[in-house]
Order: structure tokens, then sequence, then C-alpha cells
């Protein structure tokens, strides 16, 4: 059974920004469930931003058949396809609460499947249009483009996961910067002391210290060294990366059916 206080819930806040309660939502019409769902996709995809008292019932269908297959959703072993698909024809409440309730606890990992899926989910291509030698070429072309993107893609999400670490760079190196001044006013003082002194071990003592400090900062610029260009190397790769995804998204884009037919 559905969590409807959830779904109410979640739908009175942005981005939906609806107005129900438990009563109003559960007394929708058909209709108005059917658009409630599409707007909940329409979130998750833009293509979705329909009104569906302007779309043919059978569109509607074939529309949200196909956005639950490219999101995965499984209505459970124990639902019959051909009932399932009936009830969502008729904006059936049995069949559209647990699908609303599955997409918005779901909805930032959903955009992200939806995202991958419009370079990820192969245009079929019939078997004897596959036969003819230039239709093949392309689609293998256009495989391996979609084997790239799936490496560029996961890389790419590493990376932004690990972007901690570029922060830990900059606070490093924001370190090395103050650690470096207090060691540079240090060897000031001593040159200062030096000046004053008249006694040779004093002066002995003072010159090994000045040598030690003087060491201490070559190793704190070593460091800093590292640290920048460790974090150029990062910022570098993430912005080849982006880079990388844009061509590819717009090579994968530059393919249609038409192209391989």
């Amino acid at each position: 059974m559905s969590d409807l206080k959830y779904i109410v819930s979640e739908l009175n806040q942005t981005p939906f920004n609806k107005n129900y309660n438990l009563i109003s939502f559960d007394s929708l019409s058909a209709e108005d469930l059917l658009q409630v769902i599409t707007d909940v996709f329409a979130e998750i995809d833009e293509n979705n931003k329909i009104d569906v008292r302007t779309e043919e019932p059978e569109q509607t269908t074939v529309r949200l058949l196909t956005m639950l297959r490219i999101l995965k959703y499984n209505p459970g072993s124990d639902m019959n396809a051909s009932l399932f698909r009936q009830g969502l024809v008729q904006g059936d409440k049995q069949i559209i609460h647990p699908i609303l309730e599955w997409a918005l606890r779901n909805l930032e990992d959903l955009k992200k499947r939806a995202y991958l899926a419009q370079y990820l989910v192969k245009i079929d291509v019939p078997i004897e249009i596959m036969g003819d030698a230039d239709v093949a070429t392309i689609y293998e072309q256009y495989e391996q483009l979609m084997e790239e993107f799936k490496k560029v893609h996961k890389e790419s999400e590493s990376i932004k996961q690990n972007s901690s670490s570029t922060a830990e760079l900059r606070a490093d190196i924001e370190s090395i910067d103050k650690e470096r001044d207090i060691v540079i006013k240090k060897i000031e003082r001593m040159l200062r002391k030096i000046e004053n002194v008249s006694n040779k071990e004093a002066l002995l003592e003072a010159s090994h210290e000045l040598r030690v400090e003087r060491e201490r900062k070559k190793e704190l610029a070593k460091q800093k060294q590292t640290e920048g260009a460790a974090l150029h190397q990062t910022q570098q790769k993430l912005a080849r990366l982006s880079q990388q995804l844009r061509e590819m998204r717009q090579a994968s884009l530059g393919v249609s059916p038409e192209e391989l037919v």
C-alpha cells in the first residue's frame, strides 16, 4: 500500500508546489492523476512537460510506459503486464500511487538515470536494415561512442565525488602560505638579533638557528609547489573530461535514426 501522506507532502513542496490534502489527492480524477505523474516525470525529464488534455490517451500511455522502462520501474513479479498497462491507461490510483511514491523517493537518482538514457539506450534498427554495410558501419561507430561515453562519464563522476580532495589541497596551500609567513618573520627577527650580537658563541648559535629556519622555508616552498601541481592537474583533468562529455553528447545527438536507416 502506498504512503499517501508522503506523496502529498512531497507534491506540496518545491518544485511541484501542489496544494493537496489526503482527501483531495485521493479523490483526483483519472485524468488529473495522469497529469500529476506527468508533472513528476517532467521534473525527471523535461520532455514530459505536457498537458495530458492535449494528448491522445494512447500517446500518454506509450510515453509513460517508455519512461517507466527507461527508469527501470518494477511493478512487482505478481503484477500482470496487461493489467498494469490497462490500469495506467485508465489512471487507476492502485497503479499510479505506487509509481508516484517510488519516483518521489528516488527523484535525484532517476534524473541521472534519465540523463544517461539519452546516450545509453540503443536505437532499435531492424535486422534486415542492419544487413546494409553502411548502416552497420555507422551503427558500430554509434556503439563505440556509447562505450566511450560510459568510460568518460564514470571517470568524471569519480572526480566529482572526490572533489573534496581539491578543497583539501587549497586548504593545504593556504596553510603553507601562513606557515611560510611565520618562518619569514622568524628569519627577520634572527637577522636583527645577529646584528646586535658581539659574542661569537651566540653568533654561531644564531647562525645555526637561521640555517634551520631556512631549510624549513625550503621544505615549505617545495611542499607548496607539490600541492599546487596536484591541484592544477586535478583541475585540468576535470576540465578535459567536461569537454569530452560535451563533445560526446554532441556526437551522440548527431546520430539520428534516419541516418542509421
